[in-house]
């Protein structure tokens, strides 16, 4: 059966907020839909705080294993411009491929895997982290 994860946005009188999480089997998508919502119904009956947003991820598990010798702290950052006329973004990818790895720590963007995760964002389909769209993602350097 497919697990939704749940993550409840919740605010107090004073503007603070918190952050709780939640797990859900469910059949369907549609079911899970349904269900969050029952849920979130009953939660506020419980709670004196303002439930601000709910957001319902569907958790897929993905096969394979990491890269011998791979990193967390070996990354990339890229420099994405934005839609906005002189505003940039900077989006972060830890683990980055040995081979997008160029001289002097500078990012291979002709790298066939670069040209394909770019893609995503230069087509509008994957914004910047504030749902900015991204025009061209220009450079990427190791992050030192």
């Amino acid at each position: 059966m497919p697990i939704y994860q749940v993550g409840l946005t919740l605010k107090d009188a004073y503007n603070r907020t918190t952050h709780r999480s939640f797990k859900f089997d469910d059949l369907t998508l549609a079911g899970a839909v349904i269900n969050v919502g029952l849920f979130v119904t009953a939660y506020q009956d419980i709670t004196e705080l303002q439930v601000v947003e709910s957001r319902l991820t569907d958790v897929i598990t993905y096969a394979g294993a990491p890269v011998a010798g791979s990193n967390i702290d070996e990354g990339a950052t890229f420099r994405a411009a934005l839609d906005t006329p002189n505003k940039y973004a900077s989006v972060s990818v830890p683990g980055i491929i040995a081979a997008a790895r160029g001289a002097q720590g500078v990012i291979d963007m002709t790298n066939a895997d670069i040209v394909t995760w770019v893609g995503f964002y230069e087509s509008g389909l994957v914004t910047a982290s504030d749902g900015e769209t991204v025009t061209t993602i220009e450079s990427g350097i190791l992050d030192k």
